[in-house]
């Protein structure tokens, strides 16, 4: 053999081949990578990983990485893009063998759905997702790619949905796909997708991108007006929002908005400040990622809102996501603001009047809660000091059978009932300064009548006014005073009031205790919600005809659990049935196992603050003990604070649709909420009218 062609065949044809193979790899390799850089370039991850936020969406830089958990979903982060994992397989791949057909790779992890506490992502959430799949495949492989759901009360379903039915080819492959989430049933709590392999089938990636929230804006303006943010350490509640006027410059996305809003921001959860509350600023630019306030789940909307400002006739726009600005962006064709037209919630209705029957009975029922009223009233006329100064005499010397707490308070058993009491009482005690409110109370009943509906109000006491009398049961037969007097004030002007301090002093001592039983809290404990309820039911009976039970006694339940959220729920140095620290428990209702699910078509509607929230995890309390007393779920709209005051009642006003096919609206309040300043609806009505 020659010597050349010894040398081509030992080193030049060896090179040349390496080269070739060197191309052809790099070729693999760079096809490859630019099938990945078409996916973001997102490398397989262990766990949920959240994408950074679009910059044409929002400024600056909102990225998390690692597990997301309840708490990161509250800082409002809003992703345009994730990764979802694949724990199957090797390290950044998950194979799929020959034959496989009907077996499917579950991709776990994907929780967005159970993150964000929706129980109905058709109603929450766009109709459509878009995402992408890198495969690597054999020839004649079917990809597959199924969408599963789990549903709120806990059931799995079969296969739901095939979103993508893909004939492959070999080689490194993209699948786009997209998911119309309009199609899920209700209660959806969150979804699993699956991939279903007829073949051979390397998964490197899977991509699912821009999807958000439904009914989002984005929106550009001023900060005109601001609410004091509240001291997290000093406040009643662990969560709070407050309030700011926009005057809007530019919408950028979304539908057409009014020029000046309200916003609702999140002003602190758990306790901790959010940084919206430590930012913002009169005359701020800002931009905005908001929603329409009605669009957030009740518990969202049952948090409490600081406002100051008190602009009833604006819409209110819930932030997700604020950005200080310089300056705002420039557009050619700015979208008009919309020209709202005012029609009066006193003129039209949404219900057919009132029945006879009901009317009849709503008259006996007030004629009724009068005349026991003022029977009570004769039995204090005139001696309200002579029995204050025996009440005092008598509870100085019953504090010597109990004990004392934190040098002021005297705490100790009676019956099954834990009670405290200041040791200076007063137990006649009445301030007129609610009674500029009757005005506005009346008006709120003729807004419900106008709607067809009839209007209750259930007036819970105050704690130590109970518990002043279970100490002290030679003065039981008193009334209280402030509670009965607005009863009467109320009454006097044919609006509906239950007055039923006697009958939580009756069966006080039946409970383990009332309300929280100590100053730090004074809310309502399971025994005022029971006594409340129960009492509330024999006056519902009237609306039998009307209310067909639909609820079976033996599918309740009942578990004692700790009050959600609130470290301050302890016993207390003192309480001889009870170390220091010991979790105060709450009595949770369930229907089938589950916490109960009120339906925004109910015929009866509960509204309320705090009050009727609590003791229960399930933050519905009062509601929950009324179905369970009349076989029938009402609806729930509780605000906390001044919510029934303010944001409730002008929410009805201007969305009586809400009130359609009602019969009752309750509100069960403490007494002590009527100081604080109701919406004159009336007022708010002729102000609108003048300005059109």
């Amino acid at each position: 053999m020659p010597k050349a062609k010894k040398i081509i065949l030992k080193f030049i044809l060896p090179a040349v081949c390496a080269i070739f193979i060197l191309l052809v790899l790099t070729f693999i390799i760079v096809t490859y990578n630019d099938d990945v850089k078409a996916l973001n370039n997102s490398q397989f991850t262990e766990q949920l990983k959240l994408q950074k936020i679009s910059n044409d969406i929002i400024n600056g830089d909102f990225s998390v990485t690692g597990k997301i958990d309840s708490n990161k979903s509250k800082q409002f982060i809003t992703p345009q893009n994730w990764v979802m994992q694949i724990k199957k397989g090797s390290k950044n791949q998950v194979e799929l063998g020959d034959d496989t057909y009907g077996k499917y790779l579950d991709v776990k992890g994907y929780e967005r759905f159970k993150i964000a506490n929706k129980t109905d992502i058709s109603r929450h959430y766009a109709n459509e997702g878009t995402g992408s799949l890198l495969v690597n495949v054999t020839s004649g492989t079917t990809i597959r790619i199924y969408l599963y759901q789990y549903l709120a009360t806990g059931e799995f379903t079969d296969r739901f949905i095939i979103i993508k039915h893909t004939f492959l080819t070999s080689g490194n492959k993209i699948i786009n796909f997209a998911v119309d989430f309009s199609k899920l049933p209700a209660r959806t709590a969150k979804v699993n997708i699956n991939i279903g392999v007829d073949g051979h089938a390397k998964i490197y990636n899977l991509n699912f991108n821009k999807f958000q929230e439904a009914n989002l804006l984005v929106v550009e303006g001023t900060i005109t007006k601001i609410s004091k943010v509240p001291n997290p350490q000093k406040s009643s509640y662990a969560d709070c929002y407050y309030t700011a006027q926009l005057k809007v410059h530019n919408l950028l996305s979304g539908k057409t908005i009014s020029e000046d809003i309200i916003l609702v921001i999140p002003a602190f959860y758990k306790k901790s400040l959010t940084d919206f509350a430590k930012q913002l600023k009169l005359n701020q630019k800002i931009r905005l990622l908001i929603t329409d306030f009605n669009n957030l789940s009740d518990d969202d909307k049952s948090i409490q809102q600081a406002d100051d400002i008190e602009a009833f006739e604006l819409d209110n726009y819930f932030c997700k996501n604020i950005a200080v600005i310089d300056r705002f962006e420039y557009r050619n064709k700015p979208v008009p603001f919309k020209n709202k037209k005012y029609s009066s919630s006193f003129k039209t209705s949404v219900n057919p009047p009132i029945p006879d029957d009901l009317k009849l009975a709503r008259e006996q029922s007030i004629k009724e809660q009068l005349n026991y009223v003022n029977r009570q009233l004769k039995i204090i006329e005139g001696k309200e000091t002579q029995i204050n100064d025996a009440f005092n005499k008598a509870w100085q010397a019953n504090q010597q059978r109990y004990k004392v707490f934190e040098s002021d308070y005297i705490g100790g058993y009676i019956g099954k009932g834990f009670f405290t009491l200041p040791k200076k009482y007063k137990l006649l005690d009445y301030s007129p300064q609610w009674e500029y409110n009757i005005a506005a109370i009346k008006a709120y009943n003729e807004f419900f009548q106008q709607q067809g509906v009839q209007f209750i109000i259930q007036l819970l006491p105050d704690y130590f006014q109970v518990s002043a009398r279970v100490f002290n049961p030679e003065f039981a037969k008193y009334p209280d005073l402030q509670a009965l007097m607005i009863a009467k004030k109320l009454l006097d002007e044919n609006i509906e009031v239950h007055y039923i301090t006697d009958k939580m002093v009756e069966q006080a001592k039946d409970y383990p205790y009332m309300f929280f039983y100590f100053r730090l809290n004074a809310h309502p404990g399971y025994g005022c919600i029971d006594v409340a309820t129960k009492q509330m039911a024999t006056h519902l009976v009237r609306y039998e005809p009307y209310l067909k039970p639909t609820l079976n006694e033996k599918d309740f339940s009942f578990s004692m659990k700790q009050v959600e959220g609130n470290k301050k729920h302890i016993y207390l140095v003192g309480n001889e049935k009870h170390n220091k620290g010991d979790k105060i428990l709450c009595k949770n209702i369930l229907y089938k196992d589950k916490k109960i699910i009120f339906p925004k078509k109910a015929k009866v509607l509960v509204i309320g603050n705090s009050f009727i929230q609590t003791p229960m995890v399930s933050k519905r309390s009062y509601s929950s003990s009324l179905a369970y007393r009349i076989k029938y779920i009402p609806q729930d709209f509780s605000i906390a604070g001044r919510g029934p005051k303010t944001v409730i009642a002008k929410t009805l006003f201007f969305n009586p649709s809400i009130l359609a096919g009602k019969k009752v609206c309750i509100m069960p309040l403490g007494a002590v909420h009527f100081k604080g300043e109701f919406i004159n609806l009336r007022q708010l009505d002729e102000k609108l009218l003048q300005s059109r």
